[in-house]
């Protein structure tokens, strides 16, 4: 392994907390109208693996740092793992409750990163068709990078060839911190006084939490559902409101995770929801089209509920303020606090992470949302795609989402014991119902008539999905 990649502070708490808080993966669950050529499709997999060098990556750990070591891609060793890597399963496809099961084991199956590659490929096959699972460890990549590779896995299928791509090595700091030591002064300043007042003001409000509590990690548990609104019927809605779509979705979670508690707007009761963020447009010079991990987050904090133009210009307008403050370089101090923790050592900040959880206090949030925007361009492959999904493990509730055909394709991902079954169908079904009277609701000035844009272009620099040459967001389990 003659290249060494030192681990960004995200990539730094991946490695520590897998094994620990379960596993810290992507999966994207592909649904096909016609049965894929096993071989076919185990050759186009083979073809992004040797072109996108972070999934030959293997975890290099020394004393005193821990790095990814990357394989050659004619390694003698390469081939049997690659064997590894790829499965055809039976007895899965066309079955909707072994396809539930499935997803969750392999939402709970960890990756030994020093004995295996990063990335697995799952497909699964029955007389009408295929679905294809696309398995990979979250070091290699955030989620924009997996709709990249997707996208190239999908065109591989179609008898494309695959562009290859460098190894990027960009430090986060480069896009939370400004240049001059003056203004990475004045920037701590400003972030360390905001940090204080909002600890101030948390010690005052009660934290909505959907979850029962959980003295340790548990295996993660997931639920899809697909909204029978049009996307573009939401986007509208969202336009009448003079927001955007990600805006709209999140005042419909907090509507409903608020509601489910019976949450009263009097101020004492707070819904906090994490937001992803891509850092890609905040380096300098940008870089739009790094491959690797470049998402931060940000809490969007709401205490009225009761009355929906309010709560949704309250949301866009903190969505506004998040996303300058990284813009603007003003988030370096706090992350930079995570980031010292990470420094501790992997197996340290695995166990403190542990203690955090039994003592209750670990990242307290209420859900975290991520999207990843419109998928539609993946559709010029002529490859019979009808159906995507895409999850991830989280240590709370993690709701995902993603434009596909004209809707919005979701997926409640919950820690076993938090929640059941039944509870997060019903919550999914709250959630749809609350955007399904939003709309109804529209104020004068509703535009139905015009032309919707995807999702992924609602909200600038949120969730990854606004930069580059892919309409393509993050699945970040943060």
């Amino acid at each position: 392994m003659p290249d060494l990649i030192p681990l960004n502070r995200s990539e730094r708490a991946y490695a520590a907390l897998e094994g620990v808080a379960g596993s810290v993966t992507q999966v994207y669950e592909m649904t096909f109208d016609r049965r894929l050529d096993p071989a076919v499709v185990r050759a186009a997999a083979r073809a992004l693996v040797a072109a996108y060098p972070r999934t030959r990556m293997r975890l290099a750990v020394g004393a005193f740092s821990t790095r990814l070591g990357l394989m050659d891609n004619d390694d003698p060793l390469l081939e049997p793992l690659f064997d590894e890597a790829f499965r055809v399963v039976d007895g899965v496809a066309g079955d909707e409750e072994r396809l539930a099961a499935y997803r969750n084991a392999l939402l709970s199956e960890s990756f030994s990163l020093g004995r295996s590659l990063p990335v697995r490929v799952r497909l699964a096959q029955d007389e009408r068709g295929s679905t294809l699972f696309f398995i990979v460890h979250h070091l290699v990549c955030d989620g924009r990078g997996m709709i990249q590779m997707i996208d190239e896995l999908l065109g591989a299928l179609a008898g494309k060839p695959i562009t290859p791509v460098t190894v990027d090595a960009l430090e986060m700091r480069r896009a939370l911190w400004p240049k001059g030591w003056a203004r990475k002064l004045r920037a701590a300043f400003l972030d360390w006084r905001r940090l204080r007042a909002a600890r101030r003001v948390a010690r005052s409000r009660t934290l909505v939490d959907p979850l029962r509590p959980l003295p340790a990690f548990t295996a993660p548990r997931v639920v899809r559902h697909t909204l029978g609104l049009p996307v573009t019927q939401l986007v509208a809605t969202a336009r009448a409101h003079g927001t955007s779509l990600t805006a709209l979705t999140l005042a419909a979670l907090t509507m409903v995770l608020a509601r489910r508690e019976g949450a009263a707007s009097d101020g004492t009761r707070e819904v906090a929801t994490r937001i992803s963020v891509d850092l890609r447009p905040f380096f300098d010079p940008p870089q739009p089209n790094a491959f690797g991990n470049f998402v931060a987050s940000f809490m969007v904090r709401c205490v009225r509920f009761d009355q929906l133009a309010p709560l949704i210009a309250d949301i866009a307008a903190q969505l506004k303020e998040g996303t300058r403050r990284f813009r603007d370089h003003e988030r370096g101090f706090g992350l930079l606090m995570d980031e010292l923790s990470t420094w501790i050592g992997l197996r340290l900040y695995g166990l403190a992470a542990r203690r955090l959880k039994t003592r209750g206090k670990l990242t307290p949030m209420s859900a975290h949302y991520s999207t990843v925007g419109s998928v539609d361009h993946l559709l010029r492959h002529d490859v019979g795609l009808v159906d995507m999904a895409g999850y991830a493990p989280n240590t709370g509730l993690f709701v995902t989402s993603m434009g596909f055909r004209d809707q919005l394709r979701m997926a409640l991902i919950y820690p076993t014991g938090g929640l059941s079954a039944e509870q997060a169908c019903q919550l999914a079904r709250d959630l749809e119902e609350t955007l399904a009277r939003m709309s109804e609701a529209q104020p004068v000035g509703d535009r139905q008539g015009e032309r919707a844009e995807a999702p992924a272009r609602e909200v600038r620099g949120l969730t990854a999905t606004n930069t580059g040459r892919l309409p393509a967001g993050s699945l970040a389990p943060g």
